[in-house]
């Protein structure tokens, strides 16, 4: 059962943490909180498009679409008069099922009319951004491991009523640990990086690969329409910005960052995956440090240092355990 974001109110974005749900208005997407970190972008099993890999760090958390931009999410803005077409839904459905059919500058009429009506910037994610967020802490292929399991997302010859059919209304499959639906799957996802061979080149911040001359842009996370592998984290593909398809949305990113917390925190996450097992860590933060230690001075894992040390005791202790940094400072 999906859990609505809850009604819409003036959001106090200091108390969000990572995985949060909210929106910026009633007729907003839901957007779901992304922690900052770092992950290797790109697959050493994938094609030579998806290398080389590259270690990429995002400083700041960020917000976004907690489900593929829905028919009903922009039909109220063609209603609105901010975005100039009324998309062809093929007789599928509107609704809930992901818009398609929309070129990149049909998606920049609906960004420029978001971010006017919420007074936030609204944007489509890089390259780095997305795949960070759809990796949700993982180096698998998927989110959940390296082979696609039937029935888990909408692609060809993954055993759903949609597969190979048609687009499914979004949030049709379990989310990701991060709280994102459809990742892989259902439509493949428009993102702001223009197209190039490999990775070579990437910034190390995240930032998406523009040009001058961008006749193609990226897309990710695969469709109903193509075979599992293309719905792998890593995988990406080109499209031509004049050329627009039923298995082609795209996903929101708020763009301004949240609020700044005033410190950080750090929170324990169960995990399985031995290989996220906290064995040597070392946080260090500059000032804020008796704020830092009212924190967590009564939790047994932590004892405050000099000079604003927070070092991690007992961690032979925690097997099947992983200490992610959620509360960034930004």
């Amino acid at each position: 059962m999906i859990t609505a974001a809850p009604a819409h109110a003036q959001v106090d974005e200091s108390k969000l943490d990572a995985g949060d749900i909210f929106k910026d208005c009633d007729i907003c997407p839901e957007l779901v909180v992304i922690p900052s970190g770092s992950f290797v972008m790109g697959s050493p099993i994938g094609k030579p498009r998806e290398k080389p890999l590259r270690r990429i760090t995002l400083r700041k958390r960020y917000a976004m679409g907690r489900f593929e931009t829905t028919f009903a999410e922009y039909d109220a803005c063609t209603a609105a008069g901010g975005c100039s077409k009324k998309i062809y839904d093929r007789e599928w459905g509107r609704g809930r099922r992901p818009v398609m059919n929309v070129l990149y500058t049909d998606i920049q009429e609906y960004m420029r009319w978001i971010s006017k009506k919420t007074g936030k910037t609204y944007r489509l994610p890089s390259e780095a951004e997305w795949e960070y967020a759809t990796r949700a802490d993982s180096d698998t292929e998927y989110w959940w491991g390296d082979d696609m399991i039937n029935g888990e997302a909408n692609c060809r010859g993954c055993g759903t009523e949609w597969s190979g059919v048609k687009s499914a209304p979004v949030g049709s499959f379990k989310p990701s640990p991060w709280g994102l639906y459809d990742v892989h799957g259902n439509v493949l996802e428009m993102v702001e990086d223009c197209w190039t061979t490999s990775h070579k080149g990437a910034d190390p911040s995240g930032k998406a690969k523009v040009f001058a001359n961008c006749p193609n842009r990226v897309v990710k996370g695969g469709a109903w329409y193509y075979l599992s592998k293309v719905s792998r984290s890593a995988s990406r593909a080109r499209n031509d910005m004049r050329v627009f398809s039923y298995f082609i949305g795209f996903r929101v990113l708020r763009g301004d960052g949240l609020s700044r917390r005033g410190f950080a925190l750090v929170r324990l996450i169960g995990r399985q995956d031995p290989r996220h097992l906290a064995q040597r860590f070392l946080l260090f933060f500059i000032g804020n440090a008796h704020k830092i230690a009212r924190e967590l001075k009564a939790h047994p894992l932590f004892r405050l240092q000099p000079r604003g040390f927070l070092i991690a005791q007992r961690v032979k202790e925690m097997p099947d355990r992983h200490l992610q940094y959620i509360g960034d400072i930004i």
